[in-house]
Parts: C-alpha cells; sequence; structure tokens
C-alpha cells in the first residue's frame, strides 16, 4: 500500500501549537502527491479545525510520528487541512 488515508476520521482537526513542534508532515495541494510518491509508507489524516474529536486525538498523532522518527522507520504521519485543501480532498473523493 502507498498511502494510507484516514478517510472515516475526516474530521480531525489539530491545535495550532502542535504544528509548530510536531514531526507530523503537513501537506498541501501542491505537497500531497510528492508526498506520496516519496514515502512507501504515509499515513495521511484530513482534518477540519472545527473537529473536537481531533482535539483529544492529535496529542497521540504527533507522539506517534516521533515515535517513528525516533526510531529510524520510514513510515510517515502526515496531515492536510480539508478545509483549506480542497483540490486534494475533491481529487481524492473524501
Amino acid at each position: 500500500i502507498k498511502a494510507i488515508g484516514l478517510f472515516a476520521l475526516l474530521s480531525i482537526a489539530f491545535l495550532a501549537s502542535a504544528d509548530e513542534e510536531s514531526d507530523v508532515l503537513i501537506l498541501t495541494d501542491s505537497t500531497i502527491d510528492k508526498a506520496i510518491a516519496d514515502n512507501q509508507h504515509i499515513l495521511i489524516m484530513y482534518y477540519t479545525s472545527w473537529c473536537r474529536h481531533c482535539k483529544i486525538l492529535a496529542p497521540e498523532y504527533d507522539r506517534a510520528a516521533t515515535l517513528l522518527k525516533e526510531r529510524g522507520s520510514k513510515a510517515v504521519i502526515a496531515k492536510i487541512d480539508a478545509t483549506v485543501e480542497q483540490e486534494a480532498v475533491s481529487s481524492r473523493h473524501i
């Protein structure tokens, strides 16, 4: 599997402060295709800033990304704002 998207978790919001120090790769319309092509194993979360569930999940997602990085894993954890990056969302039928 080249890319895994958490389609069921489309509504995942992240705290802005987590972006500053996170090992989660932040994707945009212009970077998502390259990220998928460059990473054999990538987990992409599509989120929205208004979802309460994401605020609960965000720290765990950040910890998972850091743990993978520390262990030298080639797996990458990424996220994309589904309310802003409309091209990436619509082209993937999310």
